[in-house]
Formats: structure tokens, sequence, C-alpha cells
């Protein structure tokens, strides 16, 4: 799922033409955002981000992806149980990029960090 989401991003954002293209049409929409996090498997914590922007964007990218004939791509995004796992994914994401922030600074030690993640876990 991760490796579908990511491969949905990167066709995005690979060709000038279409990342023009669909933010054009991201704008006619009245989406929030305006760009898309562009994922490069360097690291995890910026995966969480992708995810969520992608999951925000979702109609917009599908519009975009059924526009351009990959219909591969698009059953990605209109599937509802591929959706829920998608808000799931983020959501996960979400929590462990909070712990991660939190986890760093001047007054951590492994005991607090450790008392950070035990927390998550029960969560």
């Amino acid at each position: 799922m991760v490796n579908d989401c990511i491969h949905i991003v990167n066709f995005v954002k690979a060709q000038t033409l279409n990342f023009t293209n669909i933010f054009i049409a991201i704008r006619r929409m009245g989406s929030e955002h305006l760009s898309l996090l562009l994922h490069m498997f360097v690291r995890w914590f910026s995966l969480g981000k992708v995810l969520a922007r992608l999951f925000e964007l979702r109609h917009e990218i599908n519009q975009f992806i059924l526009s351009q004939n990959n219909h591969h791509l698009y059953k990605h995004l209109e599937d509802d149980r591929r959706i829920a796992k998608l808000d799931y994914m983020t959501d996960i994401f979400e929590h462990l990029n909070e712990l991660n922030i939190k986890t760093q600074g001047k007054n951590e030690n492994i005991l607090t960090c450790s008392y950070k993640q035990k927390v998550l876990n029960r969560k």
C-alpha cells in the first residue's frame, strides 16, 4: 500500500506537465493545499507527511490521474478499502512523527523517551 502511494505521488511530480496540470485543477477545486510532497525513499519521517497530503488531496489527484488515462493508479484512490488503509496509515505515521519530535531536545534521556514510547504503545 505504501509503495502504491509513493508511486502515485512520484507519477504526479515526475513530469513537469503533470505537476502543472494537477495544481491548476486543484486551484479550480478550491483545495486547501496547493502542493504535493515528493517522497524519495529517504526518510520514514517524511513519509507520514506525504501520506497525509495524499489523503487530503485524494479526490483531486484521482481526477487528474483519470484525466491522464492511468487506470492502474486510479483504482488505488477509488477503492474504499484502500482509502481506509491510507487513512489508517496516515494516523499511524502522524503518531510516530509526534513521538519522534517529542523525544528530541536537551531535557530528553532514555527514561523519558522510553516512557513516551510506552504511552504511544498503549494508545
